[in-house]
């Protein structure tokens, strides 16, 4: 029992470890994360179980009209605002052309028109799925080293990045956009 505790402790930390790109970035290495790169996908809360006919929904990330704040209340993704490409190390929003920003103050901003290095996040395969068989991941700020969060959970709120590890509230699912067709498998539809 104990050597299983162990096993499982050292294979949750190697998850968190991060793996690095030619240029000494960090960088998704899991299956999971080359079916959303570099296409649009929804960004969203976990649904979380709350009983065997009831759960809470997804709240989908969204940077609002005022191309700053970054929210996670809407319940629907196919919406401009809703939609992002996960480049590299980058979470860029077409619409808006903007790119995901975490501030010195723990905000998150959806402003910023070139990519610097307020603007690295890592997206980390968390390694296990929600109770639909999504894949669960954290939002990680390279600069400051903290976790982006959706300020009360999965009833959706605000969006910030001062977060020390990934907790509830620091979990993510991220599915492409599906085609007009519905042909990929496990995308979020319009």
């Amino acid at each position: 029992m104990r050597l299983f505790f162990i096993t499982a402790v050292l294979v949750s930390l190697q998850i968190l470890i991060p793996t690095f790109s030619a240029s000494g970035s960090p960088i998704c290495k899991s299956k999971s994360c080359k079916g959303i790169t570099n296409k649009s996908v929804c960004i969203a809360t976990p649904k979380r179980r709350l009983s065997t006919y009831s759960y809470l929904p997804h709240k989908f990330l969204s940077i609002e009209s005022n191309n700053k704040f970054v929210t996670a209340t809407r319940s629907k993704c196919g919406g401009p605002w809703e939609i992002f490409k996960i480049r590299g190390n980058t979470i860029y929003n077409p619409h808006w052309k903007t790119y995901l920003s975490c501030q010195p103050n723990g905000k998150l901003e959806g402003n910023r028109k070139k990519a610097g290095a307020w603007e690295q996040i890592q997206v980390i395969d968390l390694g296990f799925p929600d109770y639909q068989g999504n894949q669960i991941y954290a939002l990680k700020c390279l600069a400051h080293k903290k976790f982006i969060v959706v300020e009360g959970g999965h009833v959706g709120g605000p969006v910030n990045a001062n977060r020390r590890s990934p907790g509830n509230w620091e979990q993510f699912t991220i599915k492409p956009m599906c085609d007009y067709d519905g042909r990929i498998k496990g995308c979020y539809r319009r």
